[in-house]
């Protein structure tokens, strides 16, 4: 099921053109990595999927249910929020989800015939196996630990280095879990062992995930497909950067071969 369509995208700032009638889907489960020369539109694609750029012709299509998270390259936090604060206060619809369902769990224990408590029960139910949101409180633990936080769980946020803030936000977003999580360049500011970590979260917790890296062993490990922005075009490739390499150079070879057919043809 797509979650995200975008029909005949054009993108222009004053006479400069980044995108050129191009369509983009985003599946419910797919990982994608877009990759394209600097300044060719990758970061204008990311904001034109989350509405924050408005297309200057085509459609954006987007359920207004499908909740869509995305870490800036410079996050920024309120003075007086403490490390571990800035955390908990991006998870407070889960946290008071599981509220609302232990209140309605201790009422159906009365009146479990109750059609209404019963129905409510399912949908916070859904909610929380969604967001593996059963117990958040160990994975704010554990993402502390793992990100090296956790020793600065009480300091002001933003008395960190930016990289560390950027760690926070990263933590954030992949406790809170939208439906689509958007990330440029995740694992700068990331030692080998927090991507390791930031790879298992992604892949365990069955993200939808759009992602703009440099990072081609991240890319390999955690991209379904590589969409590459080119000529203000996006060319679609199945796999990781490996595949993505592999399939890009068949794809020229033909190119290749189309155009000395056209030549000889031509002659």
């Amino acid at each position: 099921m797509a979650l995200v369509d975008l029909f005949n995208i054009k993108k222009q700032y004053d006479i400069k053109l980044l995108l050129d009638d191009v369509d983009f889907h985003l599946n419910e489960g797919e990982r994608i990595a877009i990759l394209g020369q600097n300044g060719c539109g990758k970061s204008t694609l990311m904001k034109l999927i989350t509405g924050e750029e408005e297309p200057s012709e085509g459609r954006r299509v987007v359920d207004q249910s499908v909740q869509i998270g995305m870490m800036d390259q410079q996050p920024h936090f309120e003075a007086n929020l403490m490390v571990r604060e800035a955390i908990e206060n991006e998870l407070t619809e889960l946290q008071d989800a599981k509220k609302e369902y232990e209140r309605v769990t201790e009422a159906l224990a009365k009146d479990f015939e109750n059609s209404v408590l019963l129905n409510r029960h399912a949908v916070v139910s859904a909610y929380l196996d969604h967001h593996n949101a059963w117990n958040l409180d160990d994975k704010v633990e554990r993402v502390l630990q793992e990100f090296r936080l956790k020793e600065y769980e009480d300091r002001p946020v933003i008395t960190l280095s930016g990289g560390e803030q950027r760690r926070v936000a990263l933590a954030s977003l992949i406790l809170k879990k939208p439906d689509i999580l958007l990330l440029d360049e995740p694992t700068n500011h990331l030692d080998v062992y927090m991507v390791e970590f930031l790879e298992e979260m992604l892949l365990k917790e069955k993200f939808t995930l759009l992602i703009i890296s440099h990072d081609r062993h991240f890319i390999d490990t955690i991209a379904t497909r590589v969409v590459e922005v080119e000529n203000q075009k996006l060319v679609s490739y199945q796999g990781g950067y490996q595949s993505y390499l592999r399939q890009k150079e068949e794809r020229m070879q033909s190119m290749q071969k189309g155009h000395e057919n056209l030549l000889r043809l031509l002659k």
